[in-house]
């Protein structure tokens, strides 16, 4: 599912899902969301019907694809991901400036979109140039979230193939901790591999480096196509917190990230 509005941002999410659905011969449905805060005239709302039935007959003819158009009063935070779960969604493919009402959505605008999402996310920052998504990086910790990132990305059905590359710092860690997380990360790789994809696991004791910054650093080095995380992680009180890492990359990260909210699986 894409939320459109009709902007450069939307048409770039809309082709980005294209090419997705295009390997399992899939559908996308595109929403529209009418601010339910605004009073909009019935001539209003039949305007945007026609509007989004001709978007959605104009990029199905130049994407080559199958796609149904939805229109939906609610609030736009709750709504996208509301209606992504009653159509058996697999994936909602947002940009990130993509929605009119809220301006631009990064930070804590993509946050209250996702945390209100029971599905994947995937933001897009820009036109999506890319024939694939064959290089996925999962940044792991001792989190049980980023098991459930690996789970995802591998599981029957998802769009990605080719290579999962596990980054990690193993800073602030003893010995013993070390030996347990890299015991872990070869558990991790065993699983991929076994799944049917290449993989590497990449673990740099840099104690300076800020971790976000590191991953979108070596991103760039391999010419990743995505970064899969999750939204939230727990804390030692076992409730979840949104993680900095997931905010400092929607913000900074320059290329796709696919974006799991473990509160919700």
């Amino acid at each position: 599912m894409v939320p459109v509005d009709f902007s450069q941002q939307s048409v770039w999410a809309l082709s980005a899902a294209a090419m997705l659905v295009k390997k399992k011969q899939g559908i996308i449905h595109i929403l529209y969301v009418v601010d339910s805060r605004v009073d909009t005239g019935k001539e209003a709302l039949e305007k945007v019907k026609v509007d989004l039935y001709e978007f959605a007959q104009n990029y199905q003819q130049k994407l080559g694809v199958s796609i149904i158009p939805n229109m939906e009063i609610g609030n736009v935070f709750q709504t996208i991901g509301e209606i992504a779960f009653r159509l058996g969604a697999k994936m909602i493919v947002m940009g990130t400036h993509g929605i009119k009402g809220i301006q631009k959505v990064i930070g804590s605008y993509a946050v209250r979109v996702m945390l209100g999402s029971k599905i994947p996310v995937l933001l897009i920052k820009d036109r999506f140039l890319s024939q694939s998504l064959s290089k996925i990086i999962i940044p792991i910790d001792n989190s049980t979230s980023f098991d459930i990132v690996i789970n995802k990305v591998i599981e029957p059905g998802q769009p990605f193939q080719g290579s999962v590359y596990l980054f990690s710092f193993l800073r602030d860690m003893s010995s013993f901790r070390k030996r347990k997380f890299i015991g872990k990360t070869e558990r991790a790789l065993k699983k991929i591999i076994s799944a049917g994809f290449e993989s590497k696991s990449i673990l740099i004791q840099n104690n300076i480096q800020d971790f976000s910054d590191a991953i979108i650093r070596y991103a760039q080095n391999i010419n990743a196509d995505i970064i899969a995380i999750p939204l939230q992680t727990k804390n030692p009180a076992t409730e979840f917190q949104i993680s900095d890492t997931a905010l400092n990359l929607i913000i900074k990260a320059p290329f796709p990230l696919w974006i799991i909210n473990p509160e919700n699986i």
